[in-house]
């Protein structure tokens, strides 16, 4: 993974992120998981790049990193809010703490957000950036980067024909649009 990642962003400090796993104590099972969606992350990147779309990679692939770091306090719905506060309590400026804090799902509004006991504001990722990432952590499935098919099924069986399932699925289906080949290819690098 390293190699991967260092290829699109020589000056990512792979060691100050190991020392923040460290010393929030990121379990070794949500280690995996991050490797898992830096990777296709990084994936996505290269494509992208490839296809000459500007896509800011370095603070991706940071934000790629840390998505998850709020896991060590939590695995509920605010482990987004909780990582975004350890990325600025860390030294990490915007847009990076914002990535964070909109992966969860498919991201929320503030409505929704208020009646799951986070902070009322939008939480929708808006950036090429922030869809990427949320995209990509929605096919990961553990440390198991799934295919659309497996995806689709997740959603379609934990949320229904919901607003909530339509907002993951037309994320999904963007990211594909935007890429110009089916995302999960792509992440799993079938498509690189």
């Amino acid at each position: 993974m390293e190699k991967e990642i260092q290829d699109l962003c020589p000056q990512l400090d792979l060691e100050r992120i190991e020392r923040i796993y460290e010393k929030y104590k990121v379990s070794d099972h949500v280690r995996r998981h991050i490797d898992a969606v830096s990777i296709g992350v990084a994936r996505v990147v290269r494509f992208l790049l490839r296809k000459g779309m500007m896509v800011n990679a370095c603070e991706l692939l940071v934000a790629s990193l840390l998505h998850d770091v709020g896991r060590a306090k939590t695995h509920n719905i605010s482990h987004g809010v909780i990582g975004a506060e350890i990325a600025i309590a860390e030294g990490y400026e915007e847009p990076i703490p914002r990535m964070i804090e909109r992966h969860i799902g498919a991201g929320l509004t503030a409505a929704e957000a208020k009646s799951m006991g986070l902070p009322p504001k939008d939480y929708v990722p808006v950036s090429l950036e922030e869809k990427i990432l949320a995209a990509v952590d929605n096919l990961a499935m553990g440390d198991h980067l799934v295919t659309k098919e497996e995806f689709f099924a997740f959603v379609r069986n934990k949320f229904g024909s919901s607003r909530v399932s339509e907002r993951f699925i037309k994320l999904y289906d963007e990211l594909s649009d935007t890429l110009g080949v089916d995302l999960s290819l792509v992440v799993r690098g079938e498509n690189t």
